[in-house]
């Protein structure tokens, strides 16, 4: 889904969907997520704050996925982050807050990380509050629906570098075959 992500756009909800790549520390170099190349990076300002160590990805329109892949470069001098946080969302905007985006975590690493790629399977859990005889209401999908991605570090890594987000997707998509008349 990353590959033509700048082909779409979509409703802008507060500063989200204003750009594709957004970041809270070095926005010169966050487009490099989604180059498709390994050799470049995006690395945060080490002179900011680790809350601003953060970049936004909108996918321009929400698409089935079913797994994220976050890498790390494999260079001298730079590191994967140790400590971080990966957030999904399909563009609904909190009802309290019109300009805000909700966004779910989908994952953390558990321990340290020194792992130069690290998989987070996605999932919806079905939630209905149907009941009956015959329902089953605790059925979860290997997929969940997914516009923007946000990876947040939690903690500082001296020399940490995020070369791409990978978001793996369930067959065509369907936004490259829809037409209007």
């Amino acid at each position: 889904a990353m590959e033509n992500t700048g082909a779409f756009s979509s409703v802008i909800i507060g500063e989200h969907g204003k750009q594709t790549f957004r970041s809270g520390s070095n926005q010169a170099s966050a487009h490099l997520l989604g180059d498709q190349d390994t050799g470049t990076w995006w690395q945060p300002d080490p002179t900011d704050p680790v809350n601003r160590w953060w970049v936004e990805i909108d996918l321009g329109r929400c698409v089935v996925a079913t797994k994220l892949r976050v890498i790390f470069p494999d260079a001298l001098g730079v590191r994967p982050f140790e400590f971080f946080s990966l957030y999904v969302s399909p563009g609904i905007v909190v009802q309290t807050a019109p300009t805000q985006v909700r966004f779910s975590r989908v994952g953390r690493p558990v321990n340290n990380n020194t792992q130069r790629v690290v998989e987070f399977d996605l999932s919806t859990v079905d939630q209905a509050v149907a009941t009956g005889q015959h329902l089953v209401t605790s059925d979860s999908l290997d997929f969940d629906l997914v516009r923007f991605v946000r990876f947040e570090a939690t903690g500082v890594t001296a020399g940490a570098a995020l070369a791409e987000i990978e978001v793996e997707t369930v067959g065509i998509n369907i936004a490259t075959r829809v037409t209007t008349a």
